[in-house]
């Protein structure tokens, strides 16, 4: 524009302060488009690969209308298919398939047995790990973790990865459970041992702060990572507890259950976050505790969650916590009656139920067993990582 011969500047802002504003505007595009907009300058390159920018647009991801996401994992045959679909509900989006753990080059044919309970689906800060593997389903792209040392005098059984993340350290790291028998002299000892591995790294170190008495094992393997504590449950001298192992100092410590929980039926409890806190639930959703004080172990205790006609409704079917949106938490049910599952929302402050509809019936679909996981989209890359690395396109 021209004003008395003179060229007038389109803007009058100064380009440290538009440079300066330029992550708060990038950090309100999904990743799909940032991946695009790298192409831009350097400048725009260098800014969306930023650690910085990458932790703040993942935080605001929480806040985004399509920043969350339910993944979903079905066995089909040997392989596992995954799919996301809106929490708000939408068609089913196929993301990728995934050859089982068992048919790995880097595992034998030794495990045979059904490992239905050994599986699980996790979604840690926009990674999610299957079995040995990690996965981010935003950038398409994933690993697969490298063997743990083995002992070749011991038969291990199937192993269970957990995925965490260490918001000290910025780092992602994986404990790794694994029964472990030793024949000895014809006699048979049977134990737990734990290594862990910083993803980024191709080595697995040993956790040396497990006591020799110390045997966590439990027919339950959920687990939850929060603020860099990965919880799982642990079954320590016929008691029912939570083991959590802190990411920073790798160390364990134990939780007791509250009083409140049928210490019988801890099975089918599931671990999940509730603002930024540690939730249990249990699968009849008759009972939720929330840990208000992890260090002096403080549990607020919630029983009869439904009103009793939602109850007696759906007696006999299962609710699937799947993770918790703001103060909603968001339930799958296989209803019975119907044969259909279904979504809900159950919010902990108005204690009211709402019906997620838009959502396909999941039956009609899959033929066996279902994993659910919130994921929340990052723009953590894996590519800066050497081992096994399998872009997606």
């Amino acid at each position: 524009m021209e004003q008395k011969g003179k060229m007038v500047p389109s803007s009058s802002v100064p380009p440290e302060i538009l440079w300066s504003s330029l992550p708060l505007i990038l950090k309100q595009f999904p990743v799909k488009t940032l991946l695009k907009l790298r192409c831009v300058s350097k400048v725009w390159c260098s800014i969306i690969d930023d650690p910085d920018f990458i932790r703040l647009h993942h935080k605001h991801s929480h806040t985004r209308p399509d920043g969350v996401s339910i993944v979903l994992m079905n066995k089909d045959g040997g392989d596992y298919q995954l799919y996301s679909v809106d929490p708000e509900g939408g068609p089913l989006v196929d993301l990728l398939e995934v050859p089982s753990l068992f048919v790995s080059k880097y595992y034998s044919s030794v495990y045979e047995p059904n490992y239905a309970d050994t599986i699980q689906l996790q979604s840690v800060n926009g990674l999610v790990c299957i079995q040995n593997r990690i996965w981010n389903p935003s950038t398409r792209q994933r690993i697969e973790i490298p063997p743990r040392k083995e002992s070749t005098t011991t038969f291990l059984d199937v192993p269970t990865y957990l995925l965490g993340f260490d918001p000290f350290s910025d780092k992602y790291k994986i404990l790794n459970k694994q029964v472990v028998v030793s024949i000895d002299g014809g006699g048979v000892e049977k134990r737990v041992e734990y290594q862990i591995l910083t993803i980024g790294t191709n080595e697995w170190r040993e956790i040396d702060s497990v006591p020799n008495e110390f045997v966590p094992y439990h027919r339950n393997h959920r687990s939850c990572c929060i603020e860099g504590v990965i919880y799982s449950f642990a079954c320590i001298s016929d008691e029912d507890m939570i083991l959590a192992f802190e990411l920073t100092r790798e160390e364990f410590r134990i939780i007791p259950l509250p009083p409140e929980v049928d210490h019988v039926d801890c099975c089918d409890f599931y671990l999940i976050e509730v603002r930024e806190r540690l939730g249990l639930i249990n699968g009849a959703m008759t009972t939720i505790s929330i840990l208000e004080d992890s260090e002096k172990i403080v549990w607020m205790t919630q029983n009869s969650i439904f009103p009793d006609f939602i109850l007696k409704y759906y007696e006999g079917s299962k609710f699937t916590p799947i993770g918790a949106i703001h103060t909603e938490i968001l339930l799958c049910v296989d209803d019975w009656n119907t044969q259909v599952k279904r979504f809900f929302y159950y919010d902990l402050e108005s204690k009211r139920l709402r019906r997620v509809d838009a959502v396909p019936n999941l039956l009609d679909i899959f033929q066996y067993g279902i994993y659910y996981t919130k994921h929340v989209e990052s723009l953590f890359r894996l590519k800066r990582f050497y081992f096994v690395l399998i872009d997606q396109s």
